[in-house]
């Protein structure tokens, strides 16, 4: 496995990972984050889609490439279909940029279908978010007018944004 994206040596006390109270493991804010700050980044090994047995902690980073998981606090990000985060790819190494002001001890999440465009990957959300989709699939299966404040927040990777049809992306990016 090839590793373009070692994992961070150094530690990211801006955020612990603890327990949820309802879905296992998440990533919590340890201060306070303005919208567009860096909350962490993304390491682990770049796997082939070929190689992957199951999806758990896995980032998808391109078309047939993923993140596998590194041990350290970005394998425990979770979804959510009201997000604080996104991906983004600036800078080379994925990281977790804030989309709107995140308060100490506020749970860190994003929306796992702005980095998804394989439908093997979709499963049924549990986010408890009143706007819930129901499934969390690829970025494709977004309503339109998500997708649209999405790309206008810059939260979809130019590799989704390759991925989306024409019709479906506007401007074709």
């Amino acid at each position: 496995m090839e590793n373009p994206f070692p994992t961070p040596d150094v530690p990211q006390p801006a955020v612990v990972v603890k327990s949820t109270e309802s879905y296992g493991k998440g990533v919590y804010a340890r201060r306070a984050f303005t919208r567009g700050d860096q909350v962490l980044e993304f390491g682990g090994p770049r796997v082939h889609l070929d190689e992957i047995t199951a999806f758990e902690r896995f980032l998808e980073i391109g078309d047939g490439w993923f993140l596998g998981p590194s041990g350290k606090p970005d394998d425990f990000v979770n979804h959510s279909c009201e997000p604080n985060c996104a991906v983004s790819f600036d800078g080379g190494r994925p990281a977790l940029v804030a989309l709107r002001n995140i308060s100490e001890g506020d749970q860190i999440t994003f929306d796992y279908s702005t980095c998804m465009i394989r439908d093997r990957t979709a499963f049924e959300c549990s986010c408890g978010s009143p706007d819930c989709r129901g499934t969390v699939g690829p970025a494709q299966t977004l309503p339109r007018s998500l997708r649209e404040q999405y790309r206008q927040q810059g939260a979809l990777p130019e590799f989704v944004l390759e991925a989306l049809p024409l019709a479906v992306n506007g401007q074709g990016r």
